[in-house]
């Protein structure tokens, strides 16, 4: 009987004993940064935490609600204060590196975000922290309020002269006619359709990775729109089409009334337009689109323009 209370004391000791050796983490300093800055993470019991498992010292990383910052460099180790310093880095290049960080930066959301912040070994489970049931919270900057609000400015400037410009002028209509009022042109309403959604996005991930980066699919993309307006004027110069009493059937409508082959282009702009947009927000880049996907388009807008020979010979007529 005496042999086993002093096995059950035992056993409380070495428990206690691994308890206190746990590491858990305390404090971060400063408690808001945002991407490229340093952050302070104090550790109880680093020692302990850092010991190699196989004779390699450990890749230690942050972690923001569970998720690894994959990227993030270890720059400093202070043992006697338990001190780890990381640079927040998210590489581009790395496909690994880009996932962990959409978790925390992608998305809808404000511009400063708040996480429940850790450290972990790459590969594991995040360290708790001192108070399981208060954990730390870290405040991650995602967009730059100076050149956030510098380039919000721009962009909605660039809008609104550009609808100005759309009402009052001719800029996105067909070139004139004689005794026919100009009607709304598919062909450059899909070039100027393609340009903002192309150059809101860029800046969007600039501001928030500093990538300045634009993939081969976008380049296309803004070529097929801009060689479906030209070949639209060069093939048919003078389209004789009333002017309809609409926008979107204004530009649905050719010389015999709405036309399926003009929806289909405005509907295959639409859709991959969506598409475009909810990609960069979630991955925070412009997605490289399938090659079947860009074929797909061109010969949307080739049907477009092969059907203005048509229009072209019945004018004529």
């Amino acid at each position: 009987m005496r042999f086993g209370r002093l096995l059950f004391f035992l056993v409380i000791a070495i428990s206690s004993s691994a308890l206190s050796q746990e590491a858990r983490v305390v404090s971060v300093s400063p408690d808001t940064a945002g991407l490229n800055g340093t952050i302070n993470v104090v550790v109880e019991n680093l020692d302990a935490f850092l010991k190699p498992d196989s004779g390699k010292a450990p890749a230690v990383v942050p972690f923001l609600d569970g998720y690894p910052l994959k990227g993030s460099r270890l720059e400093y180790v202070d043992r006697k204060t338990g001190m780890l310093r990381f640079s927040l880095i998210r590489n581009p290049s790395d496909a690994n590196s880009r996932e962990s960080w959409n978790h925390v930066l992608g998305g809808i959301g404000p511009s400063v975000r708040h996480y429940a912040l850790s450290v972990g070994k790459d590969g594991d489970a995040p360290l708790p922290s001192r108070d399981p049931s208060n954990p730390l919270t870290f405040n991650l900057i995602v967009f730059p309020r100076l050149w956030s609000v510098i380039a919000f400015v721009v962009l909605v400037v660039l809008l609104v002269t550009f609808i100005a410009l759309a009402v009052k002028t001719d800029m996105l209509k067909d070139p004139p006619v004689p005794d026919h009022a100009r009607s709304y042109s598919l062909g450059r309403c899909q070039m100027a359709w393609w340009f903002f959604i192309v150059i809101a996005s860029f800046t969007c991930i600039w501001l928030v990775t500093g990538d300045l980066v634009v993939p081969p699919s976008s380049l296309i993309l803004l070529g097929i729109s801009s060689a479906t307006a030209l070949s639209a004027v060069i093939v048919n110069p003078k389209p004789d089409k009333e002017n309809a009493s609409g926008f979107l059937t204004s530009l649905l409508e050719d010389g015999n009334g709405i036309s399926f082959h003009r929806f289909q282009m405005f509907g295959w702009t639409l859709i991959i337009g969506i598409i475009f947009i909810s990609k960069v927000v979630s991955e925070l880049a412009q997605p490289t689109l399938d090659a079947t996907l860009l074929t797909l388009m061109g010969i949307s807008s080739g049907t477009y323009i092969g059907f203005k020979f048509p229009e072209k010979t019945s004018e004529a007529l």
